[in-house]
């Protein structure tokens, strides 16, 4: 079996794989120096072009842990049949070895306070994988040159930043949004929206970090000012107001899948886990019809957690047998209770080096998981009733009698395709949800999270995004949303809609609702628990 990353064997609190280790743990065709992208095992992860040849990368000019992260994830690529494209890759590389080459210096960073603290903010980034190296010299122009100056020009020199008691820090990122629009480059062009925007979130995302983290910053940096952050300063922005957000591809207005819908596609996914000589009636465009089960209850519990946790599929296909763990000093059975989180859920990052790995569930997503290991477990015991646990938690199902293989995204993708196309689930404006793309449950949960009124900072935590950035390309603010937005009072934001589902009668999951209220300390608390009779509506 190829290896893959590991996970942590101290528990999800230990420290993660450094790239060293997971460098040594590779194969050794995916330690060279160099790629070609021509010959294997590298030829199967490019996109053939007819124009032109794949690219060839030369990894020796970067620095040595942002060469093993680029090789451990070009195998974290093969293992989940994934493909990246070589040209862009290699263009990539070349920009990366050229910043590495030039370093990274502080020395002109003022006011002293700031300097130090992003010297901290980038070693700690580094060491627990939340910056990549070829992040930094972005990061260091964005905060280092931009928002120094603005700091300068408005007179602040404290890392409270002079924020008011009841304001909070919006009046101080409203006049950082309009100072940077106000800007030029060298060439005395206005700086780009996209550029504004990259600011914007890294100025977020480096507060976030420094209001987390206040009272270790005042103490390990000898400035007892960083003490005097508060919650609010890691809640910089609102749904749209990143600047250029609304350039980017994949926009949630067409991927979201709204609360009527997705309550409708919940209700009948008992249909993949439902033997093919069973049959349930389904109302599809208002006329009664059976609909074969597709034998395949893997898939099933597979797309309940894609619904539940909005992880890429891949995510939650790669996941370790045992992938849940308790969370220290939880009452799980008052959790159960009150909905809110009952274990912490590792899951295999297949897209991000460095990002989460981990989140909190509730027990529904217990539930799920714990039947599938009671599944998994009599698979591979079916032949042989003393083997060990495998190491996956969903299985393929052909030519896997040992459990060595994950269950691969190609075949569930196929399955919901014909499901998608038996049921016809329309939305509310009457277009067929194509829920086979199962990158819609993630759009949906993120965009219904933030319309929620989940603080921006914990919805990337909770996503695993890098960046504020990354989970902006997500939002999809409703008009009442940004009305009481406007007003003030995020904390009373309610949800778009509540949707309810009856879980598959094979388990005893409970069915769930959005909560009323947008104030959760936790993503895992904007989810109750419902009473299992509730029932689901027809498509």
């Amino acid at each position: 079996m190829p290896s893959r990353r590991p996970s942590a064997s101290g528990g999800p609190d230990a420290a993660a794989p450094s790239p060293a280790a997971l460098f040594a743990a590779l194969p050794a065709s995916f330690q060279a120096a160099a790629v070609d992208f021509t010959v294997e095992p590298f030829a199967r992860l490019t996109y053939a072009y007819p124009s032109r040849p794949p690219a060839r990368l030369d990894l020796d000019g970067l620095p040595v842990p942002m060469r093993q992260e680029v090789a451990y994830w070009l195998h974290t690529l093969a293992v989940a049949g994934e493909r990246v494209n070589s040209w862009a890759l290699a263009g990539w590389v070349r920009v990366a070895a050229a910043m590495a080459a030039g370093g990274v210096n502080f020395a002109r960073i003022s006011p002293a306070w700031l300097r130090e603290a992003i010297q901290w903010y980038f070693a700690a980034g580094l060491s627990t994988g939340l910056l990549s190296w070829s992040s930094l010299p972005g990061f260091l122009s964005y905060l280092g040159r931009h928002f120094a100056a603005f700091l300068a020009a408005e007179g602040i020199d404290s890392p409270a930043l002079d924020a008011d008691p009841d304001a909070g820090i919006r009046p101080v990122a409203l006049r950082l949004a309009a100072w940077l629009r106000q800007q030029r480059t060298r060439s005395g062009r206005p700086l780009a929206p996209s550029t504004i925007g990259l600011i914007q979130t890294t100025v977020a995302g480096f507060y976030a970090f420094m209001a987390d983290r206040r009272a270790e910053a005042a103490r390990e940096l000898a400035e007892p000012r960083w003490a005097g952050l508060s919650d609010a300063h890691a809640r910089w922005w609102r749904p749209g107001e990143i600047a250029g957000s609304g350039s980017y591809r994949g926009q949630a207005e067409g991927n979201y899948i709204d609360a009527a819908a997705l309550s409708r596609i919940a209700g009948h996914v008992e249909i993949l886990g439902l033997p093919r000589d069973q049959a349930r009636t389904v109302t599809v465009n208002g006329t009664p019809r059976q609909i074969r089960g597709l034998g395949d209850e893997q898939a099933m519990r597979a797309f309940l957690l894609a619904i539940a946790t909005g992880r890429r599929i891949n995510e939650i296909l790669m996941m370790d047998f045992a992938p849940l763990s308790p969370v220290p000093g939880l009452d799980t059975s008052q959790a159960t209770q009150d909905g809110g989180p009952a274990a912490r859920l590792r899951y295999q990052q297949t897209k991000i080096a460095g990002a989460p790995q981990a989140i909190l569930v509730g027990a529904d997503v217990v539930a799920i998981v714990t039947e599938q290991q009671h599944f998994a477990r009599a698979l591979v015991r079916a032949s042989d009733p003393a083997a060990s646990d495998p190491p996956y938690l969903f299985l393929a199902r052909q030519a896997n009698t040992a459990g060595q293989r994950h269950y691969r995204a190609n075949t569930l993708n196929g399955l919901l395709t014909q499901l998608a196309a038996a049921l016809q689930i329309t939305d509310a404006t009457g277009a067929v949800v194509d829920f086979q793309r199962t990158h819609r449950m993630r759009h949906t949960k993120a965009t219904d999270l933030l319309n929620a009124g989940v603080p921006l900072h914990v919805v990337q935590r909770y996503m695993g995004h890098l960046s504020p950035e990354m989970t902006m390309h997500y939002a999809r603010t409703l008009a009442e949303t940004h009305e009481r937005n406007s007003c003030g009072s995020p904390s009373s934001a309610a949800t778009p809609g509540h949707w309810r589902w009856t879980p598959p009668t094979s388990t005893s999951w409970c069915s769930w609702t959005a909560t009323p209220t947008g104030s959760c300390p936790t993503v895992s608390a904007c989810c109750r628990r419902r009473s299992a009779a509730t029932a689901g509506t027809p498509a």
